[in-house]
């Protein structure tokens, strides 16, 4: 997923995924929410043995996730 939004400092990219947090800044601040979002995706992400990685280009110029999972396949014992 990529957007076009406000952005994040490379010295956040890590910390979006920590929960209640939230980057210290003006536009961040004027909306709403918890800091929760990307906490619960990333644990579920985890859950299901997967990664999930920030870019951005920095502050204007938007931020894409990238999200990856295995590949499961099903064991012949598995199936009825």
């Amino acid at each position: 997923m990529t957007d076009q939004g406000i952005g994040i400092a490379k010295t956040n990219l890590k910390r979006i995924f920590r929960r209640f947090y939230r980057v210290a800044s003006d536009e961040v601040y004027t909306r709403s929410g918890t800091g929760l979002g990307l906490y619960v995706v990333a644990a579920l992400v985890r859950n299901l043995g997967g990664t999930i990685e920030a870019y951005s280009a920095g502050l204007q110029h938007g931020a894409s996730l990238r999200v990856h999972l295995p590949l499961g396949i099903a064991s012949a014992e598995a199936t009825p």
